[in-house]
C-alpha cells in the first residue's frame, strides 16, 4: 500500500522504528464515525425490511388519510400517508448508508496510513483510503484559535508564548450593537486569569507614535484595545530566559475589528496611530509608579520592528514625545542588564 504517513505532532500516534504505520487523528476520528454509521445502517436495514415485509403481507393500498385515495368496496385496507412516507424515507436512508458502508469497509481494511518514516516531514493531506486529512500544521493553527464563551482567542501570536489576540462576540441589530469587552470567567478559561486594577485611556492624532515602553520594577500585564480609529500595536519580548527574547509581534487594532491584545509582564509596548484620530484603552494589573518606566527606540535596527506608516506620511513626519526621542537602543539596554 502506497501513501505518506501522517503523524500528529501532539503524540496521538507515533511511528516506531519497526516501520509501523501511523494513523492520523483526523483519519482515526473519521473511521470511528463511519463505524458508528455502519451500526446505524444495520438498524435501518432491519427497520426497512420490517416495513417492506409488512407492506407485502398486508398488501395495503398507498393512500392518504385526507382522502386522496380511499379504500374500495372490495374491503382492501388503506395505508396511511405517515406509513408510506416512513417507508420511502427508510428506503432512501438504506441507499445512503450502503454507500457509507462501502467507505466503512474500505476504511476498516486500510485503517492505517502506510509510508516510509522519511515521509513524516511531508505531512501529506491525502491517504490511501481516499479520506482527506487535515495537515498537522493546519490543525495546530486551528487549535491555537479557541473559542471561550463569548470570545475567540488566538494564542502565542507570532510564536511568542503568552501573547494573545482576543476577538469578542458582537451582537448587532438595527439599533446598533452590544458586546462584552471583558468577562473574567471567559478570559480565565482562555488563560488570562490575572486581576486588573486600573483602566487607562489616551487620545492621539494621526502619526503619533508612543513607545516602546516597559516597567522596570513594577511590571504590568496589559489588555489593550481601540475604541475609535486605528492603530498598529507592538509588543517586544523582554522576559528573562524567554526563547523569543528580543522578538516582536504587531497587530492592527481598530474600532471596527474590536480586537484586544493581551501583553504579559516584561514586554516593551508601543503603538502608532494610522487614522486621523484614535482613542486607546488598556487595562493593567499594577498601579502607575512614577519613575519606573524604561524605553527602547521605536526604530532600533536590532529590533527591526516593521512599523506601517500612516497614509501620506514618512518616519520623519511621526510625532513622538521628547522622552521617546531619546529612548535607549536595544544594545544599550542589553548592556545595562548585564551590569
Amino acid at each position: 500500500m502506497t501513501g505518506r504517513m501522517l503523524a500528529c505532532r501532539s503524540g496521538h500516534a507515533l511511528a516506531t522504528t519497526t516501520g509501523m504505520s501511523v494513523e492520523p487523528c483526523e483519519a482515526r476520528r473519521e473511521r470511528e464515525f463511519l463505524l458508528a454509521m455502519r451500526e446505524l445502517l444495520k438498524a435501518t436495514e432491519q427497520r426497512v425490511d420490517l416495513c417492506t415485509n409488512r407492506r407485502k403481507q398486508q398488501r395495503r393500498m398507498l393512500a392518504c388519510r385526507s382522502g386522496h385515495a380511499l379504500a374500495t368496496t372490495t374491503g382492501m385496507s388503506v395505508e396511511p400517508c405517515e406509513a408510506r412516507r416512513e417507508c420511502e424515507f427508510l428506503l432512501a436512508m438504506r441507499e445512503l448508508l450502503k454507500a457509507t458502508k462501502q467507505r466503512v469497509d474500505l476504511c476498516t481494511k486500510n485503517n492505517v496510513i502506510c509510508g516510509p518514516l522519511a515521509d513524516q516531514k511531508a505531512f501529506a493531506p491525502e491517504t490511501t483510503t481516499g479520506m482527506s486529512v487535515e495537515p498537522c500544521e493546519a490543525r495546530q493553527e486551528r487549535e491555537r484559535k479557541n473559542t471561550m464563551g463569548k470570545i475567540t482567542v488566538t494564542k502565542d501570536c507570532g510564536g511568542i508564548q503568552g501573547l494573545y489576540v482576543v476577538e469578542p462576540t458582537v451582537f448587532g441589530d438595527r439599533r446598533g450593537y452590544f458586546m462584552e469587552t471583558y468577562n473574567y470567567n471567559d478570559f480565565a478559561e482562555a488563560g488570562i486569569g490575572c486581576q486588573f486594577v486600573q483602566d487607562n485611556q489616551s487620545a492621539s492624532r494621526k502619526g503619533v507614535l508612543r513607545g516602546l515602553h516597559f516597567q522596570i520594577n513594577h511590571p504590568q500585564d496589559k489588555l489593550v484595545r481601540v475604541i475609535r480609529g486605528e492603530v498598529f500595536d507592538v509588543a517586544v519580548d523582554l522576559r528573562d530566559g524567554s526563547e523569543t527574547f528580543g522578538k516582536w509581534f504587531g497587530v492592527t487594532l481598530t474600532e471596527e475589528n474590536k480586537k484586544q491584545f493581551f501583553i504579559p509582564k516584561n514586554f516593551a509596548h508601543g503603538f502608532i496611530v494610522l487614522s486621523d484620530y484614535a482613542e486607546f484603552c488598556y487595562k493593567v494589573t499594577d498601579f502607575y509608579h512614577p519613575n519606573d518606566e524604561g524605553g527602547l527606540m521605536w526604530n532600533d535596527p536590532d529590533l527591526g520592528v516593521e512599523w506601517p506608516m500612516p497614509e501620506g506620511m514618512t518616519d520623519k513626519d511621526l510625532i513622538l514625545s521628547d522622552k521617546d526621542k531619546v529612548n535607549s537602543s536595544y544594545r544599550d539596554y542589553l548592556a545595562s542588564r548585564n551590569r
